[in-house]
């Protein structure tokens, strides 16, 4: 048995409407009045959904995140603003950061303010409640869609100094807005897409820990205009396996704490961004979970190596002890391979060849902090 804590980062990619539910054709109402500064702003943007996205394009045609931001204030006289020339999200963030004023809270934003997403990787113009418009990609264009979660963890609010009551001054921040109707009860995609398009990643990973260390996962089908869909599964960062299904079991080797990602990649090869990062702590049974344990057990000694014929080599090692309140546990590897999770200071390898093979024991504790063993050879032989 395994102890679970699951926690969720978002740091990931847009997620699909379809499934999630974060697209909206409707326009939601907003906290400005028309003849405002924040009101012409968004009522520009307004007449700019459904437009094209286009990699660098400042419009009017067609448009990519930022280049979206600085059509918009440029068009309505306010390119002071936000710095007085166009630049990417993470240079908007950056000016803000030095000449104006930012907040890591959504519900700060006001009407015309713009948001960051993903640390400076996507860049939008916030509108009311929970809904936000922004050139998002290839696939989807300039929409309408939920400031958070929206795939991309959500990073600041750009507080843009401009009038939202029509009296041409700066209003200071106001509670966030309530929208008229329910602009996200029935969202509506019509996104028109190439084959060239990449698929979007599921938007729904769970994982959890269960027994003898190995995490069960499971995802929400993705989608992709070239199928069947296949995904790339990356534990901590790392790609580690693919599958055609939409769920796995991941056999660990060490407790610890494991992050992972799915990735579609649909019958041409294309891939998607990564999906949102789940994390899950993996601890052998009746580890205690309150406690900050970073010290690993002491290194294992005296490893030897005995061939007892028929390609077998008998492995003993002094036991290893561990300061901290858990159990010490054992990995065995022959070369770089790990061949076996023993609890014992005991091992019979069994290669499938004879030969002579170099063998580690790496000591670990119930947390996963590990310390690795001199090398000894050993000699399979018949």
């Amino acid at each position: 048995m395994v102890v679970l804590s699951l926690s969720v980062v978002l740091a990931g990619m847009l997620a699909s409407p379809a499934q999630a539910g974060w697209l909206t054709n409707t326009w939601p109402g907003y906290n400005a009045s028309p003849d405002s500064e924040a009101g012409r702003v968004l009522e520009l943007a307004r007449r700019q959904v459904g437009k094209p996205y286009k990699y660098a394009a400042v419009g009017p045609d067609a448009f990519d995140c930022s280049g979206l931001l600085w059509y918009l204030f440029k068009t309505t006289g306010l390119a002071d603003r936000m710095g007085g020339k166009r630049r990417g999200a993470t240079g908007y963030l950056n000016w803000f950061k030095t000449y104006g004023e930012i907040s890591t809270n959504l519900a700060d934003a006001r009407a015309g303010d713009i948001l960051i997403w993903g640390g400076g990787k996507h860049a939008g113009i916030y509108v009311s409640g929970n809904w936000a418009v922004s050139a998002l990609n290839y696939r989807y264009d300039v929409r309408i869609h939920r400031a958070d979660p929206m795939g991309l963890p959500f990073t600041a609010v750009l507080l843009v100094r401009m009038s939202r009551n029509g009296d041409g001054g700066g209003d200071p921040p106001s509670p966030t807005p309530t929208p008229s109707g329910d602009p996200g009860g029935t969202p509506a995609p019509t996104p028109t897409t190439s084959p060239d398009d990449a698929p979007m990643p599921p938007t729904t990973v769970h994982a959890s820990a269960q027994s003898d260390l190995t995490v069960a996962l499971d995802w929400n089908g993705a989608t992709g205009d070239a199928t069947p869909l296949k995904y790339r599964l990356y534990r901590n960062g790392a790609y580690y396996v693919g599958t055609k299904y939409e769920s796995l079991v991941d056999h660990l080797w060490l407790p610890g704490h494991y992050t992972y990602q799915v990735q579609t990649v649909d019958a041409n090869g294309v891939r998607s961004f990564r999906s949102l990062e789940v994390a899950v702590n993996a601890y052998v049974e009746g580890t205690p979970t309150n406690v900050n344990d970073t010290t690993p057990p002491t290194v294992p000694t005296g490893l030897a190596a005995e061939s007892l014929g028929d390609k077998q080599v008998a492995l003993t090692w002094e036991p290893s002890v561990d300061s901290g309140p858990t159990g010490v546990g054992y990995l065995v590897k022959r070369g770089s391979k790990i061949v076996a999770r023993v609890w014992t200071p005991y091992y019979v390898d069994r290669p499938s060849t004879a030969g002579t093979y170099s063998y580690t024991v790496v000591a670990f504790d119930g947390y996963g902090n590990n310390v690795t063993s001199a090398k000894v050879d050993g000699e399979a032989a018949w």
